[in-house]
């Protein structure tokens, strides 16, 4: 059985403790795992550093992150306020436990203003009167159009000796071919008058077109063929679309501020879903 040395807890809390405090509008400085701080009689190693500025004043937390069976005892915290009063003057106070705090670990952080968390995986208990599922029915109205069709001008066709048959047209109505005058000035593309039918389609189906009295499309090659009429059935069907959200499933961690109550939940990925 391998050890537990803490330190995948330790860089768990780093960049869950992170993402909290970058909720806040401060300018972070420096975040550090596993450091060693010079005090004022003796060094300590600190699990997660966090520097940091307001106002244009800089401020310093330090973080104890214990992965520990048990609560923290009150000389645990004791001790922990003991590196604290040994650091600069203002150093702040984090702990972290994974199994909470026993009542007078409790006290002592609420007496010097030690933040207090538990970062664990949510229990049955934590989700009593919270809704844990999630069924969620969507209507999207989606517009369609049928038989489009695009009429030509039969006589300038046959004036013009054109062959339809050779006409890249059928399906290809809907591309973006460009519509002009007779004087080859541009007056607009052939799907936009398509997008503005299906933009204003009713749910009931309905006929729609649009009549030219000059105008042509400019095919690729060059050539230019008039046209008449461009029509088709514009509506909208209703699709829709049911989704199933497990919220336990969701939820990987969560972070529990001891004195105030609130909770932070974080996904299987340990990222920020939102706080209570």
């Amino acid at each position: 059985m391998s050890k537990n040395t803490g330190k995948p807890y330790e860089k768990l809390t780093q960049k869950i403790f992170s993402q909290i405090v970058n909720q806040n509008s401060v300018q972070n400085i420096n975040v550090q795992h596993d450091v060693t701080l010079l005090g004022k009689t003796t060094s300590h190693q600190i699990d997660v550093y966090w520097e940091f500025e307001v106002g244009g004043l800089q401020y310093q937390t330090v973080i104890q992150a214990k992965d520990w069976k048990n609560k923290v005892k009150k000389e645990q915290m004791l001790a922990f306020k003991g590196i604290l009063d040994d650091l600069p003057s203002g150093t702040k106070g984090v702990f972290v436990s994974k199994s909470g705090f026993q009542s007078g670990a409790i006290e002592v952080a609420q007496a010097h203003g030690i933040k207090i968390y538990e970062l664990r995986k949510p229990t049955d208990s934590d989700w009593i009167g919270k809704m844990t599922e999630l069924h969620v029915e969507i209507n999207l109205q989606k517009p369609y159009v049928d038989n489009l069709s695009l009429e030509l001008d039969k006589q300038w066709v046959s004036d013009n000796n054109i062959n339809i048959q050779a006409l890249p047209l059928g399906k290809k109505i809907l591309e973006n071919y460009e519509i002009i005058s007779s004087q080859k000035d541009h007056m607009c593309f052939m799907f936009d008058i398509v997008k503005d039918f299906l933009n204003n389609a009713p749910e009931q189906e309905t006929y729609c077109e649009k009549v030219f009295d000059d105008a042509f499309i400019a095919m690729q090659d060059g050539c230019r063929v008039k046209i008449k009429r461009l029509s088709g059935n514009f509506g909208c069907r209703t699709i829709t679309q049911k989704m199933h959200i497990d919220v336990e499933s969701v939820v990987g961690m969560i972070l529990v501020d001891i004195l105030s109550g609130s909770i932070s939940r974080f996904d299987k990925y340990n990222n920020l879903l939102g706080g209570t």
